[in-house]
């Protein structure tokens, strides 16, 4: 399955300071941990903050096996099928999507602020709810 590249910069919340890749699917996210020497150098940071939708497509296949690998290396992999519920916030400096999964786990994702994130999370969430994405 292709998948698209929408943030370079993402974390699972403010205690997480190693930021990852966050890939779009047609059926959920995969966030995969980027390292700290990135990290710590900011790779990313600034073209994800000037990221709009107009900007080329960075795609990429990954197989099922390389999802698992992603997620047995401390990623996260969240099918779209297993969110029941969203909240989506654009921020001043930092973006943020909380999610309740259908096993009662929430997820939380930030990154830094970025149209392209925002817009290509707003629209494939809104989809996979029906409509139902509660904005902040």
């Amino acid at each position: 399955m292709t998948f698209r590249l929408i943030s370079r910069s993402t974390t699972t919340g403010w205690l997480d300071w190693e930021h990852g890749e966050l890939w779009l699917a047609p059926d959920g996210l995969l966030r995969r941990r980027r390292g700290w020497a990135k990290s710590v150098a900011g790779v990313g940071l600034v073209h994800d903050m000037l990221a709009t939708n107009a900007d080329p497509e960075i795609r990429q296949p990954f197989t099922s096996g390389e999802v698992d690998l992603v997620v047995r290396r401390g990623g996260l992999w969240i099918p779209a099928a297993e969110i029941q519920a969203a909240r989506l916030r654009p921020g001043i400096i930092t973006g943020r999507l909380g999610l309740t999964l259908a096993d009662g786990r929430s997820v939380k994702l930030l990154w830094a602020k970025s149209t392209l994130t925002y817009d290509s999370l707003h629209d494939a969430i809104s989809h996979w709810l029906n409509g139902r994405l509660a904005l902040d």
